[in-house]
């Protein structure tokens, strides 16, 4: 089951956010505000009563035909059973029944399969070599912290 996710769900989830992703220290990019003040945008998927995976995302208040992805998460025993790819789903049609035309999203140069995921969700990077391959916005997150910029279009 999918559904909103709610300021209820906040210790459950930061109390496993630094396992979910493999030992990396997480918790700063996921304060309690998005679990209070973005409930309405922001989903999660519970399976057996227990929360599996969640994705926090909201509308643009600037660019109002834009929905921004922040922050998602999978308990690894649950990986590769497609609950990230229908949270997602659920968020982007979120964004379509709301007029966005796109949802954007960063993740980092070296996150390899963050960067294989959304490729294969249809996602594109802002900007790519000759090669093909996607460039990083270099300082897009402060010094040092250089992101790759993920764009879908969802409506023509």
């Amino acid at each position: 089951m999918i559904r909103n996710l709610t300021s209820a769900d906040y210790e459950f989830v930061i109390d496993r956010v630094i396992d979910w992703w493999g030992g990396r220290e997480v918790k700063d990019m996921l304060p309690r505000l998005f679990f209070d003040h973005f409930t309405h945008s922001s989903f999660c998927y519970v399976l057996d009563g227990r929360l599996v995976g969640f994705v926090v995302g909201f509308l643009s208040p600037v660019h109002p035909d834009t929905a921004y992805i922040h922050f998602t998460g999978v308990d690894p025993e649950f990986r590769e059973k497609g609950i990230a790819s229908a949270i997602y789903k659920v968020f982007i049609d979120f964004a379509r029944s709301n007029n966005c035309k796109y949802v954007k999203c960063v993740t980092s140069p070296s996150n390899s399969q963050s960067l294989s995921y959304h490729q294969a969700m249809g996602f594109r990077a802002s900007k790519y070599d000759s090669e093909g391959c996607p460039l990083d916005i270099k300082n897009y997150d402060g010094s040092g912290n250089d992101r790759v910029l993920l764009i879908l279009k969802i409506s023509t």
